[in-house]
């Protein structure tokens, strides 16, 4: 997004900032913290201007470097006060520059702008630095007298200020202050400066304080190293004596270290904190108890987790705190809902959906992630429509105000609510998204948190080679710095070997996890587990395990009351039934689990039922209504895009002598169909370029793009390269796609 921006869209600066930027030993992210303007042109595109500004006079050239420190767009008025000129000869100066095409005029009148940003850029980058920051300084001289918002004058104040400044440090902090809520980046930018233009003689705690608000902006906008960076430095100035101040930012830095993937490494230190407050019930205190309930979930130590979402959540209710109260309630539900108390977890999180709803939008902003772990809650209790809800209206929270960056992690829930829905294709392209942006953002724990869900949905989309890879990656970085994902990853691991079939080595990931504490593992995901380990037991011959794996997981089911993974279990034991020549135990299980799994509106698990049901009746020698049942269940695994299972249908059908015709798109009319990325890559496609180019462009592996295609190509019924292109150019030239998708696949 940020080398479309300084691009302009243009083909050429495009592919030569994308190539500079992806040189090796180049970081491929973007301090947030780092000034607008100080970015680097890469010399073939300097190299293509250079003759242009060459040609120009010393008084055009001063114009437009006036121009250029202006900004993108630009009055005459306030170019003749940083060029130092008269009015009248910078308008006709101006026409000198529009004859050449270096500025155009805008809609607005006495408005002109760059032709392109890259020839503001360069012209920018070029001036002399020294006669840069006098110009900056002439131009909040100027604002300041026609008497601009401080948003305005703050960006020349922090290029032109020197150091004790105190009216430039003022400016910048109040500006912060205005812009934090809608662009905490920028504002945590500023309030950097205005630490850095402190006098030497500045006590420390002023300095601590406004670090820690730069901390506090650079942690919403998603700039964790800044905001790590600046409140170890507020923390170092803070004496011991202000406890508070110090748990804030110890709070602080514990939400930085998790979002930005480093290891779960603060509960020590939150536990000093806690301990060193007079008042744990404080703000503060607060804040360091939701730390460390949150450090004890991803630990599973659901327990201790417990006990501080139930003081710090009596807390927060006797205060009206919706937020807080939202995060106590969520967390509850969770670790219930992993011990296996349903009804707790319930009635948790309808208190948690309930304080939700009456959380304001400008609440939500300062906890944009309450948002993920009331989806969160919502979906392990098969609750996917509120889980697509809740993330939704986090996601548009996050748009407005500056911090889409955060919320890299919520795909992987929203790709797992999707699946309850049995919408594998969605659930696949979210999952995949996930894995592009947590690749570009090199964060290790979302990274493996997505590799999770991407696994599952290929799983189900019968894509065997991409699970099997992407639970592989899992399984390796997980190791001991995420432990706690290393069971979930193995469940992934023994998924893809089966659909591979490796049953041995999937037995091997999956008994060990069929024993306390690991065996609510197996519960997760509509216990996908559970039907992985009777389906690697049965291929390996072992019915009696088999059957006692099947009725673990249907008393489990049961004590839950959650449908989807009742209706998961009743296909085991109807797996079982037919594996033990019991026909009519598994006919009728398997219509269990059908009528279980409609009124959950769950078409994936239907369809298995089905299937079931199909075969059992072929075994009975029932062939019509177990044709029925099995052309019924084909459809519907089509239709949700689980090819894999879609084809299984499709063989028992073949078995009894019906023919399938699988529906296919024809070329031409899918391009809807795709998603941002898949139609990103398509034009690239129609373009001529090869994978190993796209994934250069698109800083994504040769995989990703082949995997990518894979599903393009099953979407537009087409098997080639030289097919996508025919319909991508016969489709008006290029794919339509929509900038503002949600994650239900709106």
């Amino acid at each position: 997004a940020m080398i479309f921006r300084e691009s302009g869209g243009n083909p050429f600066y495009l592919e030569q900032l994308a190539r500079a930027r992806s040189a090796p030993g180049r970081a491929r992210t973007v301090s947030a913290a780092r000034p607008a303007g100080s970015s680097f042109l890469p010399a073939p595109v300097l190299a293509a201007l250079e003759g242009e500004l060459d040609a120009l006079t010393s008084d055009c050239r001063r114009v437009l470097e006036a121009a250029a420190v202006a900004g993108e767009s630009f009055e005459p008025e306030l170019v003749a006060a940083i060029a130092e000129c008269d009015v009248a000869f910078t308008l006709a100066t101006l026409d000198d520059l529009l004859r050449v095409d270096l500025i155009r005029p805008t809609s607005a009148p006495r408005r002109f702008r760059f032709r392109h940003p890259i020839v503001r850029r360069a012209v920018y980058d070029a001036m002399p630095g020294g006669w840069q920051i006098s110009a900056h300084a002439r131009a909040a001289d100027a604002l300041a007298a026609a008497g601009a918002q401080t948003g305005e004058l703050a960006h020349h104040i922090e290029r032109s200020a020197s150091t004790g400044d105190e009216e430039a440090i003022a400016l910048l902090v109040d500006a912060a202050r205005d812009a934090a809520t809608r662009a905490p980046a920028t504002a945590g930018r500023w309030l950097l400066v205005a630490a850095d233009l402190l006098p030497p003689s500045a006590d420390r705690q002023r300095r601590a304080g406004v670090l820690g608000d730069a901390a506090r902006a650079l942690t919403s906008a998603g700039a964790y190293e800044d905001s790590l960076a600046s409140a170890q430095e507020a923390l170092s100035l803070t004496p011991p004596d202000e406890a508070d101040k110090r748990a804030e930012l110890i709070a602080m830095l514990a939400y930085a270290r998790r979002r930005s993937g480093h290891p779960f490494d603060s509960r020590a230190q939150l536990e000093h904190a806690l301990g060193a407050l007079g008042r744990p019930d404080s703000p503060a205190g607060l804040s360091v108890q939701l730390e460390l309930a949150l450090d004890r979930l991803w630990h599973d130590q659901f327990g201790p987790m417990l006990e501080l979402t139930e003081r710090f959540g009596s807390v927060a209710r006797d205060r009206g705190d919706t937020t807080m109260v939202t995060l106590a309630a969520s967390l509850s539900s969770l670790a219930h809902s992993s011990d296996g108390e349903v009804e707790d977890a319930l009635a948790d999180l309808a208190e948690a959906q309930e304080a939700y709803a009456a959380v304001s939008d400008d609440q939500l902003a300062e906890r944009i992630y309450v948002s993920f772990y009331v989806a969160h809650a919502a979906e392990r209790l098969e609750r996917a429509d509120d889980a697509l809800a809740h993330l939704n209206r986090g996601l548009e929270v996050a748009r407005m105000t500056g911090q889409a960056a955060t919320v890299t992690p919520w795909t992987a829930i929203a790709a797992a609510a999707l699946l309850l829905h049995g919408r594998v294709r969605e659930a696949a392209d979210v999952a995949a998204t996930a894995i592009d942006e947590a690749s570009l953002s090199r964060n290790d724990f979302r990274t493996v948190w997505a590799l999770e869900t991407d696994s599952l949905a290929a799983y189900w989309a019968g894509d065997s080679e991409r699970a099997l890879a992407s639970a592989r990656e899992m399984v390796r970085r997980s190791g001991t710095a995420y432990a706690f994902l290393s069971g979930p990853a193995r469940i992934q691991l023994a998924g893809a070997l089966c659909a591979a079939g490796d049953h041995e080595a999937a037995a091997a990931e999956l008994i060990p996890l069929d024993a306390e504490p690991t065996r609510r593992l197996l519960d997760l995901r509509a216990a996908h587990g559970w039907g992985l380990l009777v389906q690697t037991q049965l291929a390996l011959g072992d019915c009696e395990s088999a059957q006692r794996s099947a009725a673990r997981a249907a008393t489990r089911a049961k004590a839950s009351g959650l449908p989807c993974q009742l209706a998961a279990a009743r296909c085991c034991e109807a797996a079982v039934g037919l594996a033990c020549d019991d026909r009519d135990a598994a006919l009728q299980t398997a219509c269990d689990a059908r009528r279980i799994a409609d009124a959950a509106a769950n078409p994936l698990l239907s369809a298995r039922a089905r299937a079931l049901g199909g075969r059992a009746l072929a075994a009975a020698g029932r062939r019509d209504e177990a044709l029925a049942e099995l052309q019924h269940a084909e459809r519907a695994f089509s239709a949700c895009g689980a090819t894999r299972e879609a084809d299984a249908a499709a063989r028992e059908l073949r078995r009894l002598g019906a023919r399938v015709r699988r529906a296919r798109p024809r070329p031409g009319t899918g391009l809807a169909a795709l998603t941002p990325r898949e139609s990103e890559i398509a034009n690239r496609v129609a373009l001529g370029e090869s994978n190993r180019e796209i994934a250069n462009v698109l800083f994504l592996s040769e995989k990703t793009i082949e995997s990518h295609l894979v599903r393009t190509y099953a979407k537009l019924g087409v098997h080639s390269r030289s097919a996508l292109t025919a319909i991508v150019v016969g489709g008006a030239g290029r794919v339509e796609r929509s900038e503002q998708r949600d994650f239900s696949g709106a």
